[in-house]
C-alpha cells in the first residue's frame, strides 16, 4: 500500500528539529498485544489502564491520579445532579481492570482513589480467562526474571487528548490504532536499525508500505487495515520515513551524515523513525561511536 504525497512525509537529508526527545518514559507490557491475549472490555478499560500507566509512580508504587483527575484528563462527563457522582464508564472500567488483575487499589473506600499497577494477568485463549499474577511484583528485574517484556514509550508520545472520551478521539484514535502504536515501539532498536526494525515496515522508494505479518497477526487485524493504521501514524507526524546507511546489517548514520568507504557493504534503506524519542536511548555510547548520526 502507497503512502499518499510520500515525498511530503519523507525525511530529507539536512532537515532538523522534527524530533522530540522524550526524558521520561513508561512501561507497557507486551503480553497484552499479543494474537492469543484477551480484549479489554471496552476502549475506557484500554485507554483508562493506558492512562494509569503512564502515570504510575516507581517510587510511591502507585499512579498518581485519583478518579477525579481521570474524569477531568479524560474528558469523561460527570453525571447530572442526584446521580452517581462518577461517571459509569470509569467505575466500569477501573472495576473490570481490577477483577481481572490489571490494577489494584490500594486506598481505603473512604479515600481517594489510588491504584497500583500489577504485573499483566496471563490469559488462557481456550477457557478465555485471565489468571492473576499478583504474587509477581511489577518492577523491572522482576518482569525480566519472569520473562515479561515490556515496551518502552516516551511519555511525550502519548497524550490525553488521543485517550479522551471525546466523539473525535474515539474516531481517531480506536484501540487498534493505539495498538498499532504501541507494538511499534516494541521493535524500536535505535542501536541496531535507526528506527523500526525494517523487515517488520519495508518502505520502498516510492513509498510503498509492506508489513511484516506477524506483526499484522498479534493486532488481530488484516494487513490492509493495520497498513492504513501505520500510513495514518505517519500521516499524524509520529513516525518519518528516514534514509538510513547500514553496514553488514547495523545502521551506521542517517544518509548525510558521512560518507561511507566505497569499499565497505554499504546498504541504504528507508526506516521508519519515531518523532517521539527516548533521551537516554539516543545518547547511549553506542549512538556515539557510530560512523554517522541521527539527523533530530
Amino acid at each position: 500500500m502507497q503512502i499518499p504525497n510520500f515525498q511530503s512525509y519523507f525525511r530529507n537529508t539536512g532537515a532538523r528539529n522534527k524530533f522530540i526527545l522524550s526524558p521520561s518514559w513508561f512501561p507497557f507490557q507486551r503480553q497484552i498485544l499479543s494474537e492469543v491475549y484477551g480484549d479489554f472490555k471496552d476502549r475506557d478499560a484500554f485507554v483508562i489502564y493506558l492512562y494509569l500507566c503512564k502515570h504510575f509512580d516507581y517510587t510511591s508504587k502507585k499512579t498518581n491520579r485519583c478518579i477525579d483527575t481521570i474524569h477531568k484528563d479524560l474528558k469523561y462527563n460527570l453525571p447530572t445532579a442526584h446521580r452517581p457522582k462518577y461517571s459509569r464508564k470509569v467505575q466500569n472500567a477501573l472495576a473490570w481492570l481490577e477483577r481481572e488483575g490489571f490494577i489494584k487499589r490500594v486506598s481505603g473506600k473512604q479515600q481517594w482513589f489510588r491504584s497500583t499497577i500489577l504485573v499483566a494477568p496471563d490469559y488462557h485463549h481456550v477457557q478465555q480467562k485471565y489468571y492473576s499474577c499478583h504474587e509477581l511484583n511489577f518492577d523491572f528485574e522482576e518482569l525480566k526474571a519472569h520473562n515479561k517484556g515490556y515496551i518502552m514509550v516516551p511519555k511525550t508520545v502519548l497524550t490525553e487528548k488521543m485517550l479522551a472520551d471525546t466523539t473525535l478521539a474515539k474516531r481517531q484514535w480506536t484501540i487498534t490504532k493505539l495498538k498499532t502504536l504501541l507494538l511499534l515501539y516494541a521493535y524500536c532498536w535505535l542501536e541496531f536499525y535507526g528506527g523500526i526494525d525494517p523487515r517488520i515496515v519495508q518502505i520502498d522508494q516510492q513509498g510503498k508500505v509492506d508489513l511484516n505479518p506477524g506483526f499484522c497477526y498479534a493486532l488481530k487485524g488484516s494487513t490492509v487495515v493495520i497498513t492504513r493504521t501505520v500510513i495514518s501514524l505517519i500521516k499524524d507526524g509520529l513516525f518519518i520515513p528516514v534514509r538510513c546507511w547500514f553496514e553488514e546489517g547495523i545502521y551506521t548514520g542517517d544518509v548525510g551524515t558521512y560518507q561511507p568507504n566505497p569499499n565497505a557493504k554499504v546498504v541504504e534503506q528507508i526506516v521508519l523513525r519515531p518523532t517521539h524519542l527516548i533521551l537516554h536511548q539516543v545518547e547511549t555510547d553506542v549512538m556515539k561511536s557510530k560512523k554517522g548520526y541521527m539527523e533530530i
